[in-house]
């Protein structure tokens, strides 16, 4: 019987330990200021514009596509990428692992058919599509 009990009593203290340490790890940091303070702050509102395709213009195994350009929302350039049926084309068009500042390329081992192209701006984690252009 004193054996159950003192199994009993040691199981009790670490249950409380272990809920004791719980609620130690969960508690949250406070913290104030004792001074007064005044501030104030800014903040501007962009947006990245979608291209948009000017041209495609399909011919034997080859696509020509050129569209406009987009104006960054802050610094640094804007850069494109092509995709043609919602995958990579080839030739001089940007692929979204490399995109370009370029605002044309050729789509080169095309294969027979129509096919939709799409055109990405990206500018810094902004991106933009354009709407589907066919050839």
């Amino acid at each position: 019987m004193r054996t159950a009990l003192t199994n009993l009593v040691t199981r009790r203290r670490t249950l409380v330990l272990v809920l004791i340490a719980a609620l130690a790890a969960s508690t949250a940091a406070w913290a104030y200021w004792t001074a007064q303070s005044s501030g104030s702050a800014g903040g501007k509102v962009g947006a990245l514009s979608s291209p948009a395709i000017s041209s495609a213009t399909g011919g034997a195994e080859s696509a020509t596509l050129s569209w406009s350009s987009v104006s960054a929302p802050g610094s640094g350039a804007v850069k494109y990428y092509v995709s043609r049926d919602g995958s990579t084309p080839g030739g001089s068009c940007p692929a979204a692992s490399a995109p370009s500042t370029a605002t044309s390329c050729t789509d080169t081992g095309v294969p027979s058919g129509s096919h939709s192209y799409t055109v990405t701006a990206v500018w810094h984690s902004w991106s933009a599509k354009s709407s589907a252009k066919g050839t």
